[in-house]
């Protein structure tokens, strides 16, 4: 997996087992948070707390708009789980948008996959 120069993540959550994405969230850039998620370019060994995978071969994550299998950099989509995105500690000068969605998450049951797309 290449290393993302990314400044935004969406987050994908499915409405289903079928993969369609129902709810698409997108952190605000903080690095503190982002350096915490495998893949992105600032991340660590030290850093990383959440661990994702390739989405397997032939499948395909469904948007709103358009049917993908690539990021924003043209690598395979990511996925983990909420239970691993848990493990995200919010800096206390977090962005509002941040805390919101870290809150919806921490309410999610623990095995549902999210889907990550740097962009």
């Amino acid at each position: 997996m290449g290393v993302k120069m990314a400044i935004d993540l969406e987050l994908l959550f499915p409405s289903s087992l079928s993969c369609n994405i129902h709810v698409e969230e997108k952190f605000a850039t903080d690095y503190e948070v982002l350096k915490q998620i495998k893949g992105f370019s600032g991340a660590t060994e030290k850093t990383i707390r959440v661990k994702t995978e390739e989405i397997p071969l032939k499948i395909f994550v469904e948007t709103h708009s358009e049917k993908i299998r690539e990021d924003g950099y043209g690598q395979i989509l990511q996925f983990t789980t909420v239970l691993e995105m848990k493990k995200i500690k919010l800096p206390k000068s977090a962005h509002q948008k941040n805390k919101a969605i870290k809150a919806f998450i921490n309410e999610l049951p623990d095995g549902m996959p999210i889907f990550l797309r740097w962009c």
